[in-house]
């Protein structure tokens, strides 16, 4: 554009450009200078374009995936975390009802079912709100991993809670 505007005068103005460098005899002089004429053609080439578009949004895609990566990772881990709370507040009564004959399974599922369910149907939401089927499977998958091994981790808690009890030496 500076080569433009020095070329058409100091009097250029909007017109002057619009009628003088996008027509046909402005392209032929800004063409014939060479030392703009390589970037002249880094700019009208389509496939160049086309492949500098292509790789930014190839970028943003890795950068969407590590993203969501991240925000997996961190809801795992507030799962986790917010089941793991509840277990240690609930972990007394849980482990007298399991001396007292209770199946370890029906207490965890009595004291957890009610978050489980809003956590599977949130799950459900985000899966049909999700477009791409690799995505939704490998969330969901990672989801449903994470809650059996957090309530695998909450019957190991339960046992180590009854045991405690039996002891006498459980702190409240």
């Amino acid at each position: 554009m500076a080569y433009a505007f020095n070329s058409l005068g100091k009097d250029a103005t909007y017109s002057n450009v619009l009628n003088g460098l996008f027509k046909q005899p402005g392209l032929k002089k800004v063409a014939v200078d060479s030392s703009i004429n390589g970037q002249v053609e880094d700019i009208t080439s389509p496939y160049l374009s086309i492949q500098l578009q292509a790789n930014r949004l190839q970028k943003r895609i890795v950068a969407a995936y590590v993203s969501m990566a991240t925000l997996v990772i961190m809801q795992l881990f507030a799962i986790f975390q917010f089941l793991m709370n509840i277990a240690r507040k609930k972990a007394y009564t849980m482990g007298v009802k399991r001396l007292l004959g209770y199946n370890i399974d029906y207490v965890i599922l009595q004291e957890f079912g009610g978050y489980i369910l809003t956590i599977f149907v949130g799950l459900v939401v985000a899966w049909f709100m999700t477009s791409s089927m690799v995505l939704k499977n490998v969330v969901l998958g990672l989801n449903v991993m994470a809650i059996i091994i957090i309530i695998g981790y909450v019957r190991f808690y339960v046992k180590k809670a009854s045991v405690n009890v039996l002891k006498g030496d459980f702190e409240l």
